[in-house]
């Protein structure tokens, strides 16, 4: 069971996820997040507003050191979520008064402490931040990310079990194909799914682990998908590897089982004699 969990059930799983995905919100335009940051930041001076208005995407995108070949075979680092952000040219206000304007703009407030203030409202949420180290967040910023869907854990834990049972039910019947077939086949079948079960592991203990992480561990952070992990570098590559030796296994003792079906058929097949006589 747990191969064919590894081999069927985890891409329908992201598959799933994906899907449920495409139900999030469209992102504020620039002038909505002005807007947004007026009402929850009366009188802020607004240096830039910064709009990516993809679901998820790498940062690096575009750029001369990011081949989009290597990308979709072998992964990238920076996997982010789509997000619109106003840069602030000023200090941030006092928290507890920021809070109180969320509230009172209708969001409900997830999260307040001095590193974030999160709020959530029509399946989006909102980052109060103040600046940080990181070179990429200088000066205060609001920012606003899409909240996830509810489809998307319900199609991912549909396509797990769908495809867990799918699995299970398809290496049961390549295990039982094998033990008829010639010793090559035999050597591939139990060769080929080792090597590719482990090659999978990565990517099926992201899809298994990410949701616990982020519902538990990571409140009033960003929330990412199932597929975050497969994502990256190495990782793609290794379960896009797994997926293709599952695939070659598959095929072969197909093909092997519809020859023996075929030369079976020919041996009970009554000759031409024997009918005359």
């Amino acid at each position: 069971m747990a191969v064919g969990v590894i081999a069927v059930g985890v891409p329908l799983a992201m598959l799933g996820a994906w899907l449920g995905w495409q139900s999030a919100p469209a992102l504020p335009t620039e002038a909505q997040a002005r807007q947004v940051t007026s009402e929850v930041l009366p009188g802020a001076q607004i240096a830039e507003v910064i709009r990516n208005p993809k679901l998820f995407y790498y940062e690096h995108e575009g750029t001369p050191d990011s081949d989009p070949l290597v990308r979709t075979l072998i992964g990238e680092d920076d996997y982010l979520a789509g997000s619109t952000e106003v840069k602030l040219a000023a200090p941030l206000p006092p928290s507890t008064e920021t809070e109180e304007r969320l509230h009172a703009a209708g969001w409900e407030v997830l999260n307040s402490d001095p590193d974030r203030l999160v709020g959530s409202k029509d399946g989006l949420l909102l980052y109060v931040l103040p600046p940080s180290d990181v070179a990429s967040r200088p000066t205060p910023t609001v920012e606003i990310v899409r909240d996830e869907p509810v489809l998307a854990p319900a199609l991912s834990i549909t396509g797990l079990l769908l495809g867990g049972t799918l699995g299970t039910l398809m290496t049961r019947w390549v295990h039982r194909q094998a033990q008829v077939a010639t010793p090559t086949v035999r050597r591939l079948v139990k060769d080929g799914t080792v090597v590719s079960s482990v090659l999978l592991v990565p990517a099926t203990l992201g899809v298994l682990i990410t949701p616990v992480e982020t519902y538990l561990f990571a409140s009033g952070n960003v929330l990412y998908p199932v597929w975050d992990l497969y994502t990256f570098w190495g990782v793609r590559g290794a379960t896009h590897l797994g997926w293709v030796i599952q695939s070659v296994i598959l095929a072969v003792t197909l093909l092997n089982f519809l020859r023996s079906g075929a030369v079976n058929g020919r041996k009970d097949r009554p000759t031409a004699e024997a009918t005359a006589a």
